[in-house]
């Protein structure tokens, strides 16, 4: 039911594409996360401990800004710093359901639990984290040697989880996966740490240089949110980790993005949402331009398809891009 996005604002050099790769760990982030745990079969079970952690007196924030988890992972004794990822939505977020008769609702939500994190293992300059501390910790994680998937087994950031260690996909007969146009073979570990640096659109020297700043819209189909068992917070939360790690991944072109809105198609299907694949990306990019566009301001689009016939998940994308008017469906 995710995605995997890029935003260029011009044709992708040798350098660009190297940090780009990150879609193919994107791709198999989103894939492994679209099923749960209990189908894998080859995961270790650990049980994080939260070290103590001070918080800012007089705050009505329950989540700290900073936040350390210790686990013994392989026999290895591991410890993650982890930073709020305080980016993640712009200011003027929004999200949009169906009532049973069809009525648009929108709305800006104040009781969004912003439990998103970005960081680091300790000692291992190779490292990078994206985790969600809502109901255990959930996400992705990477050392100098491997990298992990992780979801809660039972309730609560120190019960027992599941870690998956995953590589890049090799086998010739699977699709590649793809990101918005470009094709990803790799993944580049130079991910950068959190940073509190400012937003802007301001030209520079090259993309790699230039500081950019790509808001993102998200559409869940209807089955998504079926998949989902109707419930929309629960859906909007993996719709932000999945922000999260695209948001991670995409540090080192110095791109930040963050999530302007979200529809969530809980009536029916704005669109049709049938094979082929072709015909809804025609369906939603002429949805997009006619309806979204002039009710929501936004650089890139995704809808969010749930397959029932596999374990892949699929998203259609659209970007505002000047100079890449690619269109893509990624698997």
């Amino acid at each position: 039911m995710y995605f995997s996005v890029a935003h260029l604002q011009q044709t992708p050099t040798a350098e660009n594409k190297k940090h780009l790769s990150a879609g193919s760990a994107l791709w198999l982030f989103l894939n492994s996360h679209g099923r749960d745990f209990e189908e894998v079969k080859d995961y270790e079970v650990v049980r994080p401990v939260r070290l103590h952690t001070v918080r800012k007196r007089q705050t009505e924030d329950v989540r700290p800004q900073t936040v350390k988890y210790a686990m013994t992972l392989g026999g290895r004794d591991i410890e993650m710093q982890l930073e709020k990822n305080n980016e993640l939505l712009t200011s003027d977020y929004s999200e949009t359901s169906y009532r049973e008769d069809g009525t648009q609702v929108t709305t800006t939500p104040n009781d969004i639990d912003h439990c998103y994190y970005h960081g680091r293992i300790v000692n291992d300059s190779g490292s990078a984290v994206s985790i969600s501390t809502c109901d255990g910790l959930r996400g992705y994680f990477r050392t100098s040697a491997q990298r992990y998937l992780i979801e809660p087994l039972t309730g609560g950031d120190e019960g027992d989880h599941a870690v998956m260690t995953f590589n890049d996909t090799k086998d010739t007969n699977s699709t590649t996966p793809a990101v918005c146009g470009v094709t990803n073979t790799s993944w580049s570990d130079e991910i950068e740490p959190p940073t509190g640096r400012s937003r802007s659109r301001s030209a520079g020297i090259s993309i790699v240089q230039r500081q950019k700043y790509i808001e993102l819209f998200l559409v869940a189909d209807n089955r998504a949110y079926v998949k989902m068992k109707r419930d929309q917070t629960k859906l909007r939360q993996r719709m932000f980790e999945v922000v999260n790690f695209v948001n991670m991944a995409y540090k080192p072109l110095r791109t930040f993005v963050a999530l302007v809105g979200l529809e969530i198609w809980s009536n029916s299907d704005q669109i049709t949402v049938t094979p082929p694949a072709g015909a809804n990306l025609d369906a939603f990019m002429k949805w997009r331009n006619s309806v979204l566009v002039k009710r929501t301001k936004h650089d890139n689009a995704h809808l969010i398809r749930y397959e029932q016939r596999s374990a892949i998940n699929s998203s259609i994308c659209a970007t505002n891009s000047p100079t890449l008017q690619r269109r893509s469906i990624i698997r």
